[in-house]
């Protein structure tokens, strides 16, 4: 494998599941909120849809006819790796910034991501992405988003631990989300989570490494001697709020309109939203009420 810092990240990504990665039924569920959608829509010309990140089960989906798929990743390892086979025809791959988007203002009339805001500080962060996603979409627009979400109430990573080395938690990938999201002391500081740190306080738990991926069937990417971090960057940061606290911060930019949930073990952490912008005089609206108070 190549020593770059985004080519072992991708590795890293190929390998997750759920609940890092939308399970088949989630991906039904937003398949069912876009059509839900569209028979709400009173424009039945073509769809333009955004797409944040390449997510093969969101890239992939199926998707009302005449749809105009544009998928945007900023990493150019994952546009590498997934390009030829999980973006195919019809749908057009753009590597940009999240932040900085390309694009016309209100160009799109759906935008779609999974866990996209928790790359983001909060609240300040979470509130200027909701910003700019709303300015990219079209009046009564949709926009759909599985976040990863903080457990109610918060665990903390010795019980987390404890529960794993009692055979309570058998799942490679449910156990290190629970892991890390028990190791955030709160929504504002977030958590540092590189492999190495994560992995190093799991061993300081009590959690032997080799002996985890032998009981739960996980095989990590090969190691990199010396990998290099991302130059110029801070350390890789994540913030994981509760329902409410990711409610409050995208409040004043999108309306929500339904929230679904998946299958699978952790699935009451990973809502999916369906958000429709929040129109210009409705924000004054709000603005002033809250200043009044």
């Amino acid at each position: 494998m190549k020593g770059d810092f985004w080519d072992y990240s991708t590795e890293v990504y190929r390998r997750m599941k759920s609940p890092w990665r939308p399970s088949r039924q989630e991906t039904a569920a937003m398949e069912s909120l876009v059509a839900g959608w569209m028979r709400q829509r009173i424009d039945h010309s073509a769809i333009q849809m955004l797409v944040l990140g390449i997510t093969p089960e969101i890239v992939n989906m199926v998707l009302p006819d005449k749809t105009t798929l544009t998928v945007v990743d900023n990493s150019e390892a994952m546009v590498r790796s997934f390009g030829p086979g999980d973006c195919d025809h019809g749908k057009h791959l753009v590597q940009a910034d999240w932040v900085h988007l390309p694009f016309a203002p209100r160009r799109f009339d759906a935008i779609i991501g999974d866990g996209v805001f928790n790359i983001f500080s909060y609240p300040e962060g979470y509130r200027n992405f909701a910003r700019i996603l709303s300015s990219n979409l079209k009046p009564g627009g949709l926009f759909l988003t599985r976040l990863h979400a903080q457990s109610e109430p918060k665990e903390n990573p010795q019980d987390v631990a404890a529960l794993y080395l009692s055979a309570g938690i058998t799942d490679y990938h449910e156990l290190r989300y629970r892991f890390i999201t028990a190791m955030q002391p709160d929504i504002c500081q977030g958590v540092l989570s590189s492999k190495d740190i994560i992995d190093s306080q799991m061993v300081r738990f009590g959690i032997s490494l080799p002996e985890l991926y032998r009981r739960t069937g996980y095989t990590p990417p090969p190691e990199i001697k010396n990998l290099p971090v991302r130059t110029g960057a801070p350390p890789m940061k994540a913030t994981y709020p509760t329902q409410s606290e990711f409610l409050d911060s995208v409040r004043g930019h999108f309306e929500l309109l339904d929230v679904r949930y998946g299958d699978h073990a952790l699935a009451r952490q990973c809502p999916i939203f369906a958000f429709r912008p929040v129109t210009e005089n409705k924000r004054v609206s709000r603005v002033h009420s809250s200043e009044s108070q």
